[in-house]
């Protein structure tokens, strides 16, 4: 009997699909989507400047520790306007906030409704 041996990316690519079928998860995956882009764009600039994460840091009034999160997409809790704007002047860069129209999504309670009627669906049969 063989087994078929999956690649990192495939197993991947399948929980991608699976949380993406959740409104809520869907959501925060954008989220996160959004900062580690953020992150990204902010290290490029700091290495197109030719300036270690210590050096932009010190300037933006943040610990090298901090920016180091920012860079990967780490930050929890997000970023603030007055930390992007710190950011862009140690970056020579300027921060642009466009707004664009959220996706409507169900409510969480119109989730969990969903998801415990499917529940009982499941256990009357």
């Amino acid at each position: 009997m063989s087994r078929r041996v999956s690649s990192d990316t495939d197993v991947s690519t399948r929980i991608q699909q699976r949380l993406l079928r959740d409104p809520v998860a869907h959501e925060a995956y954008d989220s996160q989507r959004a900062l580690v882009t953020l992150g990204r764009d902010l290290r490029a600039a700091r290495l197109a400047l030719g300036a270690t994460q210590a050096e932009v840091a010190k300037r933006a009034g943040m610990t090298q520790a901090e920016l180091s999160r920012l860079e990967n997409g780490l930050l929890a809790n997000g970023v603030t306007y007055t930390t992007l704007t710190q950011l862009s002047h140690a970056l020579n860069r300027k921060v642009v906030l466009q707004p664009t129209v959220a996706k409507k999504r169900p409510s969480p309670a119109r989730v969990s409704a969903r998801v415990h009627r499917g529940a009982r669906a499941r256990q009357a049969t």
